[in-house]
């Protein structure tokens, strides 16, 4: 597939995802939005703080197990590749900083610039369509560019191969959920935005 197949497909999983999450919530209490979704997120890390370190890091497995769940279902990836592709938390800060040093490449800031200014947001510019639209440029070159452009493409060149250069991009985003939370990764990818 191409690189908007995968981004298309991406955002409709995310979609689900969300849309899951929201209408589990609503059974609960909250708002099925976005505030009634952060209000949750907010209380529960006020909560999983309160909790012992065995009782957080079950949180952290299950969320991490989730998200993994959704992933691997909606890009058909064996959970034994996920496994046999764990990555230390050394390992992963590593991987990360070559992502974020990619993604800060003139290059990749140029053509994401170039694409946005392509689009016609017909009248304006900061209408929730324009934004969606530009949303889509970026990750498109995030996916396309730097992920799975060049030759050996990064994903590639970090060891993550299977029968598709999307499946391996997948891959990667399932091994890199461990470690989702760790501040210097969340430094690295937040720099480089």
């Amino acid at each position: 597939p191409s690189t908007e197949a995968t981004v298309v497909r991406w955002q409709r999983m995310t979609e689900a995802y969300v849309g899951t999450q929201l209408h589990a919530l609503a059974g609960l209490g909250y708002e099925p939005n976005e505030r009634g979704l952060a209000l949750y997120q907010h209380q529960l890390g006020m909560l999983a703080s309160t909790l012992d370190p065995d009782a957080q890091e079950g949180l952290r497995l299950d969320n991490r197990d989730t998200w993994r769940e959704v992933l691997s279902s909606a890009f058909d990836i064996r959970e034994e590749d996920i496994e046999e592709n764990e990555l230390s938390i050394v390992e992963a800060r590593n991987l990360m900083h070559r992502v974020a040093t990619r993604m800060s490449e003139p290059e990749v800031l140029e053509e994401i610039a170039r694409r946005c200014g392509e689009i016609d947001f017909k009248g304006d510019p900061a209408s929730r369509e324009a934004i969606q639209s530009r949303h889509v440029v970026v990750q498109n070159v995030l996916v396309g560019t730097v992920y799975l452009g060049g030759e050996p493409s990064l994903v590639s060149e970090t060891g993550f191969k299977l029968s598709t250069p999307e499946r391996s991009y997948v891959l990667l985003q399932c091994v890199i959920a461990e470690h989702q939370t760790d501040p210097l990764i969340a430094q690295y990818v937040g720099g480089a935005m």
